[in-house]
């Protein structure tokens, strides 16, 4: 087996299983790259197995959540659009007419964050019930496979920006479906994107528990040699990198000791979504210090193709 960021040769690590949805009951072998680092299943499963795996309400929340429950997804949002959004005016000023394709949008708290900005967005999502979630949000939708490329919607106006938060980890092959991608961006557009790090302090301390695996929904999990490797294939530059996640990095290590804590599962008590808000921020300050080392359990990426 070939890694997926490098190239290089994948060499058994252990079998994981769904620790914390415990909806795919088989185990899954998963291989590390002798030359990067990186993580990956080997072989990867297929689309039809891994449709099996995700939770119900992966994407979009219940109906009629509990008051806990709607506070958490304001937080959510507002963790989001500050977390995302600044990393985002870092690169674009103003989003004012800038057009926006997110992938994998989820409830599409970013993409309703740009909209009120001015940006002209749309959301490609796999799950028809997420993307009738989008549009009821009034949010363009449209209901994509990503790595089925040869079958994407007709090429619209170029985009100015692509954004993935936590969605090339989940692909089978995210070369291909990000060169895909590329075709469709405006001269100097930008891709933006959130992954896992293989390599994170976090990911060694916590191993085979570490949150960040998330078996067997991540398909692969990059180290940051991974990353780069992957980028220069791809002729990328690199324009702007984040260590930091207020959203993300202190909440994987919380989940890491402790699975039952996750806001998004459906079966959260109030209680649970209390310890939750209360752990994730007394692990904040390790996850400053592991970002400030370059060693955060995620990174942020804004990448533009390079000019000749």
């Amino acid at each position: 087996m070939k890694c997926l960021w490098c190239g290089g040769n994948l060499l058994f690590w252990q079998q994981l299983k769904d620790i914390h949805h415990s909806l795919y009951p088989y185990s899954v072998d998963y291989g590390y790259c002798g030359t990067c680092g990186s993580l990956g299943q080997m072989p990867p499963l297929t689309s039809q197995e891994l449709g099996k795996s995700y939770p119900e309400g992966y994407w979009v929340e219940r109906q009629h959540p509990s008051l806990l429950k709607r506070m958490a997804l304001w937080y959510q949002k507002k963790i989001m659009a500050y977390d995302h959004g600044l990393f985002v005016r870092s690169v674009f000023r103003t989003l004012k007419s800038k057009r926006i394709l997110e992938i994998g949008p989820g409830r599409g708290d970013f993409l309703k964050w740009a909209q009120d900005r001015g940006a002209l967005v749309k959301g490609w999502e796999r799950a028809p019930q997420a993307v009738r979630f989008l549009i009821n949000r009034g949010l363009a939708a449209e209901s994509v496979v990503l790595e089925d490329t040869q079958n994407w919607p007709d090429p619209e106006d170029p985009w100015d920006l692509i954004i993935g938060f936590h969605v090339l980890e989940h692909l089978v092959d995210p070369t291909e479906v990000v060169a895909a991608l590329l075709s469709r961006m405006a001269a100097n557009g930008i891709l933006i994107f959130q992954l896992p790090r293989a390599d994170s302090y976090q990911a060694r301390i916590f191993g085979k528990h570490w949150f960040g695996l998330e078996v067997p929904r991540h398909v692969s999990i990059p180290t940051y040699l991974g990353i780069e490797r992957w980028r220069t294939n791809l002729n990328l530059d690199k324009i702007g990198e984040k260590h930091f996640s207020l959203r993300d990095n202190a909440s994987a290590m919380l989940l890491s000791l402790f699975s039952s804590l996750e806001p998004n599962r459906q079966d959260n008590c109030g209680l649970n979504l209390l310890g939750y808000f209360f752990g994730v921020w007394l692990f904040q300050p390790l996850a400053w210090v592991e970002a400030k080392m370059a060693k955060g359990g995620t990174i942020m990426l804004a990448l533009r193709l390079k000019k000749y």
